[in-house]
Parts: structure tokens; sequence; C-alpha cells
């Protein structure tokens, strides 16, 4: 068996004005669309917008107060790819943070989606928006080493380095990693109805496995708990969905062969 991060979803009000920036004004390639859903193609990560009923998330979403993820393009040239955004019409945040490991901005999406905009010369990265690199995900750990214990134990990923306020996870050497930042909060419990969450939250990560079953038995051997039965869907896979020590949802999928 196995579990692999792969995916990032976002739920979106306004789901025609998140499709127009993420393809138009950011260049992406969308190789399937219907009413409330999008297919954008990606490298690193999957990558898929959806639309859903309900309140804006305006004022929700900024990272570190309601929006736990943040998902990062990583390019080739960041200072140039920046400048050609920024005429573009797109949002950035403060300026390009020098870090040991690389240069990062932050940019906003519609509906106060954050994401990072960065160039780390060790990591995978894309020459075009046509088909980003998603390379990594941060998360706020309101409890980071309960958090970094559950992504280690559970869905068997390694620290790559870490210290008390970030701890980097991969898995193999070319999977995306997942970034631990501490603060954030704890998520509001969610709701099952019909089978699924509600509300749907602003981001959801998703664990591929080959083997549904084995990974239910594995995650309840280790006293987590299943909110939704093992459902066959109508796209083609079979899910459940879990949460993780800060109550964030996380998809357990197998896709049809």
């Amino acid at each position: 068996m196995q579990l692999k991060l792969n995916w990032i979803g976002m739920h979106v009000v306004d789901f025609e004005s998140s499709l127009r920036f993420y393809t138009e004004t950011l260049g992406m390639h969308a190789s399937d669309i219907k009413s409330d859903w999008a297919y954008i193609e990606s490298t690193g990560m999957t990558f898929e917008l959806f639309g859903v009923s309900g309140t804006p998330t305006m004022n929700q979403s900024l990272w570190g107060h309601g929006q736990p993820i943040r998902p990062s393009l990583q390019v080739a040239d960041l200072h140039k790819t920046v400048a050609e955004l920024r005429q573009r019409g797109v949002q950035f945040i403060g300026d390009i943070q020098q870090t040991s490991i690389g240069e990062f901005i932050e940019f906003i999406a519609p509906e106060n989606m954050r994401w990072i905009l960065a160039h780390v010369t060790a990591y995978t990265f894309s020459a075009t928006f046509n088909k980003p690199h998603i390379g990594w995900l941060e998360l706020n750990a309101n409890r980071l080493t309960e958090q970094q214990a559950f992504y280690a134990n559970i869905l068997g990923m390694r620290a790559e380095n870490g210290n008390t306020e970030q701890v980097i996870l991969r898995q193999g050497s070319n999977d995306p990693l997942l970034f631990l930042e501490s603060g954030g909060q704890r998520a509001a419990p969610f709701q099952i109805k019909e089978n699924t969450l509600e509300p749907m939250p602003s981001h959801l990560i998703s664990v591929e496995t080959d083997n549904i079953e084995e990974a239910a038995a594995w995650i309840k051997s280790h006293n987590i708990p299943i909110l939704t039965e093992i459902t066959r869907k109508t796209w083609g896979g079979i899910d459940f969905y879990i949460v993780d020590v800060d109550g964030y949802p996380i998809q357990i999928v197998k896709y049809a062969q």
C-alpha cells in the first residue's frame, strides 16, 4: 500500500472569476472545464478548481488566519515573472524575500486566496505558467510537533530539515514537499451530510493510494477517525475523508485504473 500526497483542490464561490484569473491572467491551461469544475494542467501536484455555493471567503482566507494551506509555484526567473504579472494586475504582498534556500513572494488570487511564487535552485521549476510546477504546500500548524508526527507516522512523510518554527517533509525524492509552519488556528469541526463534508473547505489536500481498503485499515489501526464511508464517486475514484491533528480535512483516494 502506498500513500502519496499529490493533489490540491480549491473551492471558490465565484467560479468563473477565479477560472479567468488562473487561465487568462496567470496563463495556466485548463484541459477540462465544466460549469463548476476545472482541471488545471500542472506538474508536481495536481490542481483542480471547484465552484461552491455559500458565503464568500474573502475575509477568511488570509494565510494563517482562516486559510491553513498556501500552495507554491516554482518559476525559473522570479523577478521577471513578478514584473510580468504586476503588469497583468496581479497583486503581490511585500517584496521578494531572500532566504537560505531561495527567493519567495506572496500573491493574491480571487477570494483572497494566497499563493507563494518562488525560485529555489535546488527544486524543480517551470519555465512558464502554461503548465506550472506546484512544488510544495505550506500548512499552518497550530500544534507543530503533533502535526509532524501525524504526517510522518500516518502518511509516511519524512523530515528533511526543521526547527521549532518550520519543518519540511517529503515522501520520495521527486515528490512534492509539505512545509509545516508554526502558528495558525485549529479548524472548525466539519459536518457530514450525504457522506460529504459541509462546508467544503477553501483548500483540500488529497493523498492517493493504490489500495483504498488497506489505507482505511492502516488509518483505523492508528485510531484516526474516518469521517465518511468508502465511496465510489461518479468521476470514477473511490475515496473517504479524515482530518489531521489540527482538524484540516484530507481526502484519501484511489483513482480508477
